[in-house]
């Protein structure tokens, strides 16, 4: 089962880098972001989308252990409150 689990996620890396690689070839434009504070160099579309992503995804993993932490915070501060009366 371990073997299955590990060349399933082997074949997904491999699905997404080949992915990848094929967005970035298909999207070569070089756009230039202005974020009102200061500007970008010509960066790939490509690139940029895919840090966009990228950060999407790490904002997505945080907001959800900041949830699942305080789910787990509240019984045990509960507890503790009902152990003070």
């Amino acid at each position: 089962m371990k073997k299955l689990k590990s060349g399933i996620l082997a074949l997904l890396v491999l699905v997404m880098l080949v992915a990848g690689i094929g967005f970035t070839l298909l999207n070569p434009q070089a756009v230039e972001l202005d974020l009102f504070v200061f500007r970008l160099p010509p960066i790939s579309v490509a690139l940029l989308l895919i840090a966009a992503l990228a950060g999407g995804f790490v904002l997505g993993v945080l907001a959800s252990a900041l949830s699942t932490a305080g789910r787990k915070l509240r019984p045990a501060r509960s507890r503790a409150v009902e152990g003070q009366r």
